[in-house]
């Protein structure tokens, strides 16, 4: 691979807002990774009637709406093939943890969780497509 195609990778990841990036072309592999401000966009569960979670979510409850970054197909296995999933509900997360990948025309953004907890719900199924903001997971969060 040319300098030339991994600068324009690079530009694509910054384009998109894309924290990692994994290309594979035959035997080549190579996967980048940002280190910038971009981060999981994570808010505190809301009232608003915008969304079917607050029959479920009570107001003063420690749950956490873990957001989609941007519009793909969401994966909660890390390839095909597998049979494991990256979280289920039950699961003990930290932050920085993967929680699933997101594709968009072939390329796969990893999503990671910004705070720790417990997977309490997980609403979208394995190769869904998502929107931008779309609500992906609920969590618990440790802190009481």
């Amino acid at each position: 691979m040319k300098m030339d195609n991994i600068k324009e990778l690079i530009q694509l990841m910054k384009d998109n807002h894309l924290k990692s990036l994994k290309v594979k072309d035959g035997d080549l592999e190579i996967e980048l990774e940002a280190h910038s401000n971009y981060s999981n966009k994570v808010v505190e569960s809301s009232s608003s009637p915008e969304t079917n979670l607050e029959k479920s979510v009570p107001k003063d409850s420690k749950l956490i709406e873990i957001r989609s970054t941007q519009i793909g197909t969401f994966y909660t296995q890390p390839d095909e093939d597998s049979t494991d999933t990256f979280v289920k509900v039950g699961d003990k997360v930290t932050s920085g943890d993967q929680i699933g990948l997101i594709e968009i025309m072939k390329l796969f953004n990893v999503v990671r969780v910004d705070h720790s907890g417990v997977i309490e719900e997980i609403l979208v199924t394995n190769g869904e497509p998502v929107e931008y903001d779309q609500v992906l997971m609920l969590l618990r969060t440790e802190e009481e």
